[in-house]
């Protein structure tokens, strides 16, 4: 996800590799994946530290390497399914005012766009934080009683908490942007 956004901010240092027809649908894409799995994958680590923690005695039979692989590729297989559209929504357009190419999502797709960036808010965003969010809290909670993973569990709560707290500002924005 950093790595797309990096490429995006190359424009300032004169290199504008985003702005270039293939390099623009394939961030846009990349971008839009890789801010997916990142936060499912965050969601991921979290209901299973809950497991864990609330439900240490279920842990060994829902906690498997192969219930884990099997989640990677069933989120990974829906990101990149889902956000294909973005291919073919975005592209290249010459902005006569400015008199340079710029990356855009086109203006056929425009209603497309838009309703992809309210599913994305909704599915990146809101689902997750409020599900990191009620999970924290019951393994905040549960603390309380258990103590021989404490370190652990506080250290999955700083990064989830920082996750959050990283990733709204661009959602903030990005709202901001287009409502």
């Amino acid at each position: 996800f950093l790595f797309a956004l990096a490429i995006g901010w190359l424009d300032y240092l004169d290199l504008p590799l985003f702005h270039t027809n293939g390099w623009c649908q394939s961030l846009v894409y990349i971008s839009y994946v890789t801010s997916f799995l990142s936060v499912w994958f965050t969601v991921s680590l979290t209901v299973e530290r809950y497991i864990a923690i609330c439900h240490p005695l279920r842990r060994p039979e829902m906690c498997t390497v192969r219930r884990a692989k099997y989640v990677v590729s069933t989120l990974s297989f829906f990101g990149l399914s889902v956000y294909a559209v973005s291919i073919w929504t975005s592209g290249i357009e010459q902005i006569v005012q400015l008199g340079i190419p710029i990356c855009v999502p086109f203006k056929d797709f425009l209603v497309i766009h838009h309703v992809m960036i309210y599913v994305d808010t909704l599915v990146t965003l809101i689902v997750p934080f409020t599900a990191i969010l009620i999970l924290n809290i019951a393994i905040t909670h549960r603390i309380a009683y258990f103590y021989t993973q404490v370190k652990m569990t506080k250290m999955l709560l700083v990064i989830s908490s920082v996750f959050l707290i990283v990733n709204s500002p661009s959602y903030v924005i990005r709202l901001r942007l287009f409502v």
